[in-house]
């Protein structure tokens, strides 16, 4: 038995030094897979949803500006005056204003020029030399 298990030892022992052997000769080498061909469907989709993104993004930031609408313009009167609180009641004795930090009630005049003519609830109605206007409360 040591004689065949001799022989069987050396001939393992020669083909570990022969060369790597080539069985499939007439097969077709395989193909290495493209990564490409995989990942060019996400890579399309991504492109898509960024290009969907951007563009939502610029039309958002260019979007033209909301412009108020233009006040009318005051009276150069009401300028200079400021309405800082109005008190109304339905006795016409009982309202009264305050005008620039001071208390005014229908009839009274304010720097001898402007008079108070009546004090309603949404503003003052002022005359000056005949022309009348309002100043209204700022909400």
């Amino acid at each position: 038995m040591s004689y065949i298990l001799d022989a069987l030892t050396k001939a393992a022992q020669q083909r570990d030094r022969q060369g790597p052997v080539v069985q499939r000769l007439l097969s077709p080498a395989p193909r290495p897979r493209s990564s490409w061909h995989y990942a060019s469907g996400r890579l399309l989709a991504a492109l898509a949803l960024n290009a969907v993104l951007l563009a939502a993004v610029l039309f958002w930031w260019l979007r033209p500006a909301p412009v108020p609408a233009p006040r009318p313009p005051a009276s150069p009167e009401a300028a200079s005056l400021r309405l800082e609180a109005l008190i109304y009641a339905d006795a016409p004795a009982e309202r009264m204003v305050f005008i620039n930090g001071r208390r005014y009630r229908e009839g009274d005049s304010i720097d001898g020029r402007l008079r108070i003519e009546e004090i309603r609830e949404e503003g003052v109605e002022l005359s000056d030399q005949g022309r009348r206007f309002t100043l209204r409360v700022a909400r």
